[in-house]
């Protein structure tokens, strides 16, 4: 039983430490995101690996507008990832539907549950850094 706890505990913290990230972008939020992953800000040495297809992610970021029509593919997406998974709803589209307010646009936590709120229009690459540390407490 202590061996089983001791593992489950390492478990958590590679978990916490490398994040493998499924980055959906779907809006202008998408370009902060490519700020916070090059040289200046450097999202990827607080362990983020960005992944090319949601069965190696451990964690979903959705930037941008979710609309009626994105949110059942979002859902899929979200199924195919592998256990235990995270969501991070970027920029005030997905976080509260933005300047939108109408029947084609939704908020993220109607559609996936939602760990991580990084608000902005769009958020800062420093924001996004935040809602990453944030996010790594929350894995641990």
């Amino acid at each position: 039983m202590e061996a089983k706890r001791k593992a489950m505990s390492i478990a958590r913290w590679a978990r916490g430490n490398s994040l493998w990230v499924f980055p959906v972008q779907l809006g202008c939020c998408s370009l902060e995101w490519v700020s916070a992953t090059t040289a200046r800000f450097d999202m990827m040495r607080l362990g983020v690996e960005i992944v090319p297809e949601p069965e190696l992610a451990d964690c979903l970021w959705v930037m941008g507008t979710v609309t009626a029509k994105v949110a059942p593919h979002l859902k899929a997406v979200y199924e195919r990832m592998r256990e235990p998974k995270w969501v991070v709803a970027v920029g005030a589209c997905a976080t509260n539907e933005g300047v939108f307010h109408t029947d084609l646009v939704v908020r993220l936590d109607s559609v996936l549950p939602v760990d991580v709120y990084i608000s902005g229009c769009p958020p800062k690459p420093e924001a996004m850094i935040d809602g990453l540390l944030l996010l790594k407490e929350r894995c641990v």
